[in-house]
């Protein structure tokens, strides 16, 4: 399996998925905070992917980092799909 192999790769993904669940702390917060319903679950379940992509990481765990890595995606992709209006009108046009 590709991924990180050395200390210094593995610190680096460490410190993208602090920065990732950290910008899902921050779309919880006003201004960014677009409602109080799906955009705050969708802006936790950032957090909560990004916090397990930080164990992965600190566990040099490349199996785990691939399955949540998946995980992480499709909850970001959730999110732009509601939210995002170009990605909207596209998902809307392919219907």
């Amino acid at each position: 399996m590709v991924g990180p192999s050395t200390s210094g790769e593995w610190t680096e993904i460490r410190k993208q998925a602090v920065t990732l669940t950290e910008a899902g702390n921050l779309l919880m917060i006003a201004p960014r905070a677009k409602d109080s319903g799906q955009w705050m679950a969708l802006a936790r379940a950032l957090v909560d992917k990004g916090e397990e992509c930080v164990k992965a990481a600190e566990q040099k765990n490349k199996q785990r980092m691939f399955d949540v890595g998946g995980d992480l995606y499709q909850t970001c992709l959730n999110c732009h799909r509601q939210y995002l209006p170009a990605i909207q009108d596209a998902v809307r046009a392919q219907a």
